[in-house]
């Protein structure tokens, strides 16, 4: 059976109109940043790795492996990465590590 959903680093599912935060690689620096899904990226080099995405720069391709957190503000749809529930946890409970 055939697949199109398409998912982040933590196996969630993304989908339009999300707000995710990806990671971004250059060569000096790793930094965060905040953009929306879009959907597929169409065209004859498509391969299913990357997606549209709306980021402070404009839109762009973007693999969906660099997404590692997405939610929808409109709805109530959270992130169950382990690595969120656990820093939550941490915070509510005021505790360090």
């Amino acid at each position: 059976m055939l697949n199109f959903k398409k998912y982040d680093k933590y196996n969630q599912e993304v989908k339009p109109g999300d707000v995710c935060v990806r990671l971004v690689k250059t060569k000096h620096e790793r930094a965060i940043e905040i953009c929306v899904y879009k959907g597929d990226t169409r065209g004859n080099n498509a391969t299913g790795k990357y997606g549209r995405f709306i980021t402070p720069t404009g839109t762009r391709s973007i693999k969906y492996s660099s997404v590692i957190f997405v939610f929808d503000p409109m709805g109530t749809r959270k992130s169950d990465a382990e690595e969120v529930r656990i820093l939550t946890k941490q915070f509510y409970e005021n505790k360090e590590s």
